[in-house]
């Protein structure tokens, strides 16, 4: 064989080794690649093994690559691989209102065909044996270190317990707004038929109903919210809008308010509603309100609520204040804590409210609720005090209207502060009580009409609230006694 020929051969037969070690050498890479990716793929299915949720991975085309055991636990049937975003019909599931949730309407099909990274549904799940509940599908998109969508994993939650809470709150609502409207019936009922037989005027009758109707309808109003708080601009459109008959201009920001100060300030716009259908600005075709709110910012924010009559008769300022004149004036300066100022024009009345908003802002309530103790003899006095600091956010201890059961509870029962009053009535003095808190070490504070000098029993470090107390002042002399409402 000739030399070059040889030497042909040689480089050949060299080119092919290069070759075979560059083949055996990526085989080996691959091979290593792929025990990497599969103690990795372990790993991630271990850790998805114990995780509480179900757990769903799909890749960039939508098809389901992975799913841990709880899937199968809480749904009951195994893992369907679903081919790609098409296929998600087949699993079965319902919307609240009774329709097949589609394959499109799922997180995952958005995620993975749409520019979403997130989404979310809850659906009625049909498990395997026919029985349904309600889960949540939580889904996210997987993104590459290119920022490339590469698949989507979704979370199944079980929150059927929830969808329960919620519909026996709803019934307990419903049977509490029942009550609370067969109550008033009641009510209703008995002054209509005492006022009756005592010859009162029809007119008379009328107004004390109507002014029961109005009460009536803000508790419901409450009752059908959170129960703690009302939005302003919903009162306005149920009391005023509703009897002015397009003759009111309502414009202000969402205000919630407390419910305390909610059904005062409701009771207030029907007071002056009614008043301008008789004598004001709606007793005259032509006649407008002008009812304007704001809210300005700051440490202590404040509400001001305008209310201006135009074009009607001339406001007159009555000779004698009636029910309606307190509930406008004295009674809702007491609940809000606020300031009224109100004018008779000739071109109008005009009534202005300044109330500090959202006094119980400030107190942190996300730690165990502060259990507030109450000993008051007057029972109006006594569920007033206790509304308010239940608007702040505490948890109200009794109240006790009566030394034996106050004496109990002050011994036995959990308390962080207590409020106690004075003179208990029939001789008897909180005086019993107070030792029982000393002994205990809680603090408390008294709350009178006396002076400091006429309590024998009072010590020089006891705190002491002149009453009728503010709910600023309790708040007030709360953070002084709790100053870790503040921290």
């Amino acid at each position: 064989m000739p030399d070059s020929s040889k030497t042909d051969l040689r480089k050949q037969i060299s080119d092919l080794e290069a070759k075979l070690a560059h083949l055996m050498a990526n085989q080996e890479r691959d091979a290593v690649m792929a025990k990497v990716a599969n103690s990795r793929l372990g790993q991630v299915e271990a850790m998805l093994g114990i995780v509480p949720v179900g757990v769903l991975l799909t890749d960039k085309n939508g098809q389901i690559t992975l799913g841990n055991s709880a899937v199968e636990v809480m749904l009951l049937h195994p893992v369907l691989h679903s081919a790609d975003v098409h296929s998600y019909g087949e699993w079965v599931s319902f919307h609240a209102d009774g329709r097949r949730v589609e394959s499109h309407e799922y997180p995952l099909a958005k995620i993975i065909s749409g520019p979403e990274n997130n989404a979310e549904i809850d659906v009625h799940y049909q498990r395997g044996d026919g029985s349904r509940f309600w889960l949540r599908i939580i889904g996210q998109s997987i993104l590459d270190t290119k920022g490339n969508k590469i698949g989507a994993v979704v979370a199944l939650v079980d929150v059927d317990t929830e969808y329960d809470l919620v519909r026996q709150q709803k019934v307990l609502i419903g049977e509490l707004n029942h009550r609370v409207k067969n109550a008033f019936s009641v009510v209703k009922s008995i002054v209509s038929q005492s006022l009756r037989k005592d010859e009162i005027p029809a007119g008379v009758r009328k107004t004390i109903d109507e002014r029961l109707n109005a009460y009536a309808a803000a508790h419901a109003k409450l009752v059908g919210s959170d129960l703690d708080h009302a939005d302003l601009g919903g009162m306005v459109t149920d009391i005023v809008v509703k009897m002015a008959a397009g003759q009111v201009r309502c414009e202000g920001p969402t205000v919630s308010l407390p419910s305390r100060q909610a059904l005062a300030i409701s009771m207030a716009l029907y007071e002056l509603t009614a008043n301008a259908v008789k004598y004001g600005a709606l007793s005259s075709a032509d006649g407008m309100i002008d009812l304007i709110w704001r809210t300005d910012g700051g440490d202590d924010p404040q509400l001001y609520l305008d209310w201006v009559e135009r074009n009607g008769p001339p406001a007159v300022e009555p000779s004698q204040a009636g029910f309606g004149s307190f509930i406008i004036d004295r009674a809702l300066v007491m609940k809000t804590d606020g300031d009224v100022t109100i004018s008779y024009e000739d071109n109008g009345f005009a009534w202005h409210l300044v109330m500090p908003l959202d006094q119980e802002q400030g107190i942190d309530m996300t730690a165990k609720k502060k259990r507030v103790f109450i000993v008051e003899d007057e029972v109006l006095v006594a569920f007033e005090m206790t509304d308010t600091l239940q608007d702040m956010g505490f948890e109200v201890v009794g109240p006790s209207v009566h030394l034996a059961a106050a004496q109990k509870k002050a011994k036995t029962s959990d308390i962080d502060v207590a409020f106690l009053d004075v003179n208990l009535g029939r001789g008897q003095t909180s005086e019993p009580i107070a030792q029982i808190l000393r002994e205990r070490s809680i603090p408390f504070v008294y709350i009178t009409a006396y002076e400091r000098s006429q309590i024998k029993f009072v010590e020089d470090s006891d705190m002491l609230l002149q009453k009728p107390v503010s709910s600023s002042q309790i708040l007030a002399v709360l953070r002084k006694v709790l100053p870790e409402l503040d921290s």
